[in-house]
C-alpha cells in the first residue's frame, strides 16, 4: 500500500465488481492447470508443488523476472535454473511479492515526480491533499468494520 492511497481500495473495487470478476475470471480458471475454485471454501486454490511454481513463475513479466533473481540473491546466469532452485523453497512467494512491491514504488515515485513538472506544484499539492483525504477516511472505515 503506498502513501496517501485509501486502505479499502482494493476491497471498494473488488466488492463492487464481483459478478464482473467473477465472468472474467471464470473461463481462466476452469482452463488454467493447477489452479481450481473450491466451492466449499469459496476461494481459488492452486498446488504449490515446486513443478507448479517454477511453471507460473516462468509466465511472470520479465522485469518480474529479474527482479525476482535479484532479490533471491542467487549468483548464476541462468534464470531458469534459479527458478529450479526457487521453486523448491518456501521463500518462492514471498521474492515474488516483494518484486512486485518494488517494481510498483519505483512506478509510482517516478509518476509522482512527473506529475509535479507537468501539473505544476499547486495542482500537485491539491491532488495530494484529496488523496490524503481518502486515505484518512478508508484508515477510518477499516476501524469501524473491525470494531463492529
Amino acid at each position: 500500500m503506498v502513501f496517501g492511497e485509501d486502505k479499502n481500495k482494493v476491497h471498494n473495487i473488488v466488492k463492487g465488481n464481483m459478478m464482473e470478476f467473477r465472468k472474467y475470471y471464470k473461463r481462466m480458471l476452469e482452463s488454467t492447470e493447477h489452479i481450481y475454485w473450491n466451492k466449499k471454501k469459496r476461494r481459488i486454490e492452486q498446488d504449490r508443488s515446486p513443478a507448479c511454481l517454477y511453471s507460473h513463475m516462468e509466465q511472470l513479466p520479465s522485469n518480474l523476472k529479474n527482479e525476482v533473481v535479484r532479490l533471491s540473491g542467487i549468483k548464476h546466469s541462468d534464470v531458469q535454473e534459479v527458478f529450479t532452485i526457487l521453486a523448491r523453497e518456501k521463500a518462492c512467494t514471498d521474492l515474488v511479492k516483494q518484486g512486485v512491491k518494488n517494481i510498483v514504488k519505483s512506478s509510482t515515485k517516478t509518476q509522482s515526480i512527473k506529475g509535479i513538472f507537468t501539473a505544476g506544484l499547486s495542482k500537485t499539492y491539491v491532488y495530494s491533499m484529496k488523496k490524503l483525504t481518502k486515505m484518512w477516511k478508508g484508515g477510518k472505515q477499516q476501524q469501524q468494520s473491525k470494531s463492529s
